[in-house]
Parts: C-alpha cells; sequence; structure tokens
C-alpha cells in the first residue's frame, strides 16, 4: 500500500484525530501537577502509536529515529532519571525555543546521526520511559529500509503532540537533546 493509503486507513476510524484535536488540548489546558501531565502525554502518544502501527515499519530492532536528535524537557529527564536510576547532567548546550529555524539546524546539527545514549545492541534500553519526542516517530515507508541514510522519512505527523508537551512546560522549562541530559558513558 501507498503512503497515501496508509494515511487513509490510519485516519479512517477518527480515533487518531479525537487523540490529537480532543484528548491533548484537555490534557495540555488540565490544572495537573505538570509531572502526572507528561505521564499521560506519554500515554497519549502512545495511543496515537497504537493506531499507526498497523502501518508502519518500525520495530524492535530498527533504531533509525535513534540517532536523530531528541529535544526533551527537564521535568522529562527528570522523569527517567527516576524510572531508570541513571544520573541526570546538567546541559551544556541548551536550547533556546524562541530561536528560529537557523537557530534550530544549528543546535541539532551535533546530535544528527549521533546514536542515542540509551540504544543498546539496536534497541531503546528505556523504551517504557522515553521521552515524547521519541513517542511520536512513526514511519509509514513500506520497510525500515527508508528510514536509512538520513532522509526523512514519510510519516504520521504528530507535531502537535510536542507542541503540547511545549505548551504545558512553558517558555521557562529548560529543553536540550536527550544526550546532553544523559551524556554517553565511555
Amino acid at each position: 500500500m501507498d503512503v497515501a493509503g496508509k494515511l487513509r486507513r490510519i485516519n479512517a476510524d477518527g480515533r487518531l484525530h479525537r487523540i490529537v484535536r480532543e484528548s491533548l488540548p484537555g490534557l495540555v489546558e488540565s490544572p495537573e501537577p505538570l509531572d502526572r501531565k507528561v505521564i499521560k502525554l506519554r500515554k497519549l502518544a502512545d495511543s496515537a502509536a497504537a493506531v499507526i502501527a498497523p502501518h508502519t515499519p518500525c520495530a524492535k530492532g530498527c533504531s533509525a529515529c535513534c540517532h536523530n536528535p531528541a529535544l526533551m524537557s527537564e521535568v522529562e529527564a527528570m522523569l527517567i532519571a527516576e524510572a531508570t536510576g541513571v544520573k541526570l547532567s546538567s546541559p551544556r548546550r541548551i536550547f533556546d525555543i524562541a530561536g528560529g529555524p537557523e537557530a534550530r539546524r544549528e543546535y541539532f546539527a551535533p546530535y544528527a546521526g549521533v546514536a542515542c545514549t540509551f540504544l543498546r545492541d539496536g534497541a531503546c534500553s528505556i523504551y517504557e520511559d522515553r521521552p515524547v519526542v521519541c513517542r511520536v516517530q512513526h514511519s509509514i515507508e513500506a520497510s525500515p529500509v527508508g528510514c536509512d541514510g538520513g532522509r526523512q522519512p514519510a510519516s504520521v505527523d504528530l507535531t502537535e503532540m510536542f507542541l503540547g508537551e511545549l505548551h504545558m512546560m512553558g517558555r521557562m522549562m529548560i529543553y536540550a537533546d536527550i544526550r546532553e541530559f544523559f551524556p554517553p558513558q565511555g
């Protein structure tokens, strides 16, 4: 099935639309504590992934997106450190969410093509605790080969999930690549 056909099937029953357009805004505006909202946002992202899963070649052992920049908040980094026992570091390089496209390219450049700290033997070692940015990566290529070579694969755009997180956290939150909060050891 081609990419357009996959997108039609993914959107056919309206579940993805309800998650992104109804459940997400309610969560973002919720008065709940921030750490609980992040946990619920991860669950929403997982619900979206469940809708996409039958149409994606993504599976354990495919790690193309684990070599992409992975921007996350300090709150998510603290949740990962707490859940995994991995020591949290203060980022040397902090992302400026108000920066324009050139600032984004400059910030992300050093991380492009670099394996995530938590990638072990082709799999995510913190899969259950991974950040939202990792949960919203879903290729809808015909095979995982489409993700190789550094090109952007055809995918379902779940940017709204990540933007929801940014809206919840606000501009004063510290954002950095996952490799800044958890530098590679060794």
